[in-house]
C-alpha cells in the first residue's frame, strides 16, 4: 500500500469519528440516548519478503458508552420509586380523609354514645332523646359519605390500573418489534446502537409502571419479565 493510501486511511478514520462525535452532539437532549465512541485498529499488514508493512488504520466499530449495571440498578430503584410514590398518594388521601374532623367515625360515635349516656342518665327527657336521635342522624351520614369518598377512590384506583395497563401494552409491543429489529440487524452483521437505546428507553418506562426483570438472549433479544416473574415480552414474541 502507498504512503498516500495509508494516510488516507487515517483520514477516512477521523472522518468516521467526527462524524461520531457529530452524532453524540446532535442528541445530546435525546431522551436515553447513549453516546457512542468510535473504535479504531491496525489495517491487517502485508507481508513483504520476511518483513510485514502496515496498511493503515481502519474503524472497527462503533460501541455505545453503556454500563448494564447501572441500567438494571436504575431500573430496580426506578419501579421501587414509583411504588412508593403511589402508595403515598394514595394513603395520604385516605389519611386526610379519615382525619377530617368533619367526617371522622371517633368522633361521631364518641359524640352517639355521649347522647346515649346523657338519655340513660334521663330517660323521660325529650330533650336528650332528641339530642341521640340527631346523633345517630348524622353518624349514619359520617359513615355514608366516607362510604361514597372510599369508593370515589377506588375508583381512581381502578381508572390508574387501567392507564397502567394500557401504557405496560403499547410499551411491551414497541419492545417486541425492536427485539425483532435488533436481532436482524445483528444476525446483519450491524450493531444497532440507536435501536438498542430506544428498547432501554421502553424498558426504563415500563420500569416506571411495574418492577422488571431482563434477559438478554444470545440473539440480541432481550425477555421482559414483570412483577413475580411473570413472562411480558419473550423474544420476538409479546405475552397477552
Amino acid at each position: 500500500m502507498s504512503m498516500l493510501n495509508i494516510g488516507s486511511s487515517a483520514l477516512l478514520a477521523a472522518q468516521n469519528a467526527l462524524a461520531t462525535t457529530s452524532h453524540n452532539i446532535s442528541n445530546v437532549n435525546t431522551a436515553g440516548y447513549s453516546r457512542q465512541r468510535t473504535d479504531q485498529g491496525t489495517q491487517p499488514a502485508n507481508f513483504e519478503g520476511g518483513y510485514y508493512i502496515g496498511n493503515g488504520v481502519g474503524v472497527t466499530g462503533v460501541d455505545r458508552i453503556f454500563n448494564q449495571f447501572l441500567v438494571n440498578q436504575l431500573r430496580t430503584y426506578t419501579s421501587a420509586e414509583s411504588q412508593q410514590d403511589g402508595f403515598l398518594t394514595f394513603s395520604k388521601q385516605v389519611d386526610d380523609l379519615l382525619g377530617s374532623s368533619s367526617l371522622s367515625i371517633s368522633g361521631g360515635l364518641e359524640a352517639f354514645f355521649n347522647s346515649v349516656q346523657e338519655v340513660a342518665n334521663d330517660p323521660t327527657s325529650i330533650a336528650a332523646r332528641q339530642v341521640m336521635l340527631t346523633q345517630g342522624d348524622l353518624l349514619a351520614n359520617r359513615f355514608n359519605t366516607m362510604d361514597s369518598q372510599l369508593g370515589e377512590l377506588d375508583r381512581q384506583i381502578d381508572n390508574t390500573l387501567s392507564a397502567s395497563i394500557k401504557d405496560i401494552n403499547v410499551l411491551s409491543q414497541g419492545i417486541k418489534d425492536l427485539n425483532l429489529s435488533i436481532s436482524e440487524s445483528l444476525a446483519a452483521g450491524y450493531n444497532p446502537n440507536d435501536l438498542l437505546d430506544k428498547r432501554d428507553k421502553l424498558i426504563g418506562d415500563l420500569s416506571e409502571l411495574v418492577s422488571v426483570n431482563v434477559v438478554e438472549q444470545d440473539n440480541g433479544a432481550v425477555n421482559v419479565f414483570i412483577g413475580n416473574g411473570q413472562g411480558l415480552v419473550v423474544g420476538n414474541s409479546r405475552v397477552e
